[in-house]
């Protein structure tokens, strides 16, 4: 009788909390996780790296319960590197008239980003990637491909709102916008951005909406522009209990003061003036700001004197991280292209193709065929 080898059971998407290169080969896991997935101490798994394409077979160890242990021990942490996503596979062997019958466990362990990871990023010179993200679908696929934070920019009145800048956009869209991109992932950790005259009108209004965003949409963090202007608001929230990015340089809610979207900290006062706000939204408890449209040469002496990460925007090579626009990395968004984006793709194009495809064949009568819809027997239409 022939045997076949099936899979057994399946951990999804475990993020990586540690690497051991200095302890026995194998990998620690929750005991609840293995419990969950049916694997027994010492049994071998085999290893999926979704970050690097690394797979491998070692064996497995228990961790302390409900800790969330994935710990990557012995020559086994070479091929990982702390938060990466993995897959964990077990297999039997089971006769060959039993295999159809084989129904794998699966277990789905989602952990989110935290606020304290983003900060040990910066302190173990991991690059952090941030993309924005506006609805259900797109989000959903941004954090299955890895993106460390998701912004839920009020760039989404240009791009989603047709709105010439980002000065419109309202409280009740941006919350609209939150909520759905939050219903859409599991792992990376969402920051709201808090638009313009939500915090600037005194410390009790920007408490509030910075506690809606909190309560109403399930985000992690809010993100406020500016710097010594707004540090004792950042400070109040903060202390509040809710996390804070900051963001400085160009700041758009700004747009009709600066006269345009103009590189800021090109003159050594105006590079002294940002600075003092980096250091002013640090010290007031943020844990991450955004420089835009800064010199990168600025963004690299800021970025040293940090304790926080910086995550850029046409800020140049040197930040902790970077956050793009989603619609302008994808060529989604066609009125303009900034010269800080790069495009990995051209939607526009395709949607254009797609749609113009479409078209064509409902009116030639192309599509839909009787492969699209369902079909009964006339004779049951008869009477009608």
């Amino acid at each position: 009788m022939s045997i076949r080898t099936m899979l057994k059971s399946k951990i999804h998407r475990a993020r990586v909390t540690d690497c051991n290169i200095d302890y026995e080969g194998s990998i620690t896991i929750d005991i609840d996780l293995m419990k969950a997935a049916d694997i027994l101490p010492y049994e071998r798994v085999e290893i999926l790296n979704v970050n690097n394409g690394a797979r491998f077979s070692t064996y497995a160890i228990e961790g302390n319960p409900g800790a969330g242990d994935i710990c990557l021990n012995g020559a086994a942490a070479r091929l990982a590197a702390k938060n990466d996503i993995v897959i964990i596979l077990t297999y039997q062997e089971v006769a060959g008239d039993q295999a159809q019958d084989v129904k794998p466990r699966m277990v789905y362990n989602y952990m989110r980003v935290t606020v304290n990871l983003v900060r040990e990023m910066k302190q173990k010179g991991e690059k952090i990637t941030m993309l924005t993200a506006y609805d259900y679908s797109t989000a959903k696929i941004v954090d299955e491909a890895g993106v460390n934070l998701i912004l839920v920019g009020d760039t989404l009145g240009m791009v989603m709102l047709g709105y010439e800048t980002t000065v419109p956009v309202t409280i009740e869209e941006m919350l609209h916008h939150t909520k759905a991109v939050v219903r859409g992932t599991k792992n990376a950790l969402i920051v709201g951005d808090m638009p313009f005259m939500t915090y600037q009108i005194n410390g009790d209004e920007a408490m509030r909406n910075a506690g809606r965003f909190m309560q109403e949409t399930g985000c992690q963090a809010v993100k406020l522009e500016g710097g010594t202007t707004v540090a004792d608001t950042i400070k109040r929230i903060v202390d509040a209990g809710i996390p804070v990015m900051g963001h400085i340089g160009l700041t758009p809610q700004s747009i009709n003061q600066f006269s345009g979207y103009r590189v800021q900290g090109k003159t050594p006062d105006a590079a002294r003036h940002v600075l003092e706000d980096a250091l002013a939204v640090q010290q007031a408890g943020a844990f991450a700001i955004v420089l835009e449209l800064v010199p990168m040469q600025l963004a690299k002496v800021i970025t040293s004197r940090l304790s926080i990460p910086t995550i850029g925007i046409g800020a140049g090579p040197y930040c902790d991280g970077e956050v793009q626009v989603i619609h302008d990395m994808l060529g989604w968004f066609t009125d303009f292209v900034p010269k800080h984006t790069k495009q990995y793709a051209m939607l526009a194009d395709t949607i254009k193709t797609a749609v113009s495809s479409y078209v064509n064949e409902v009116k030639s009568g192309t599509f839909p065929t009787a492969a699209n819809t369902s079909s009964i027997d006339e004779e049951l239409l008869k009477d009608l």
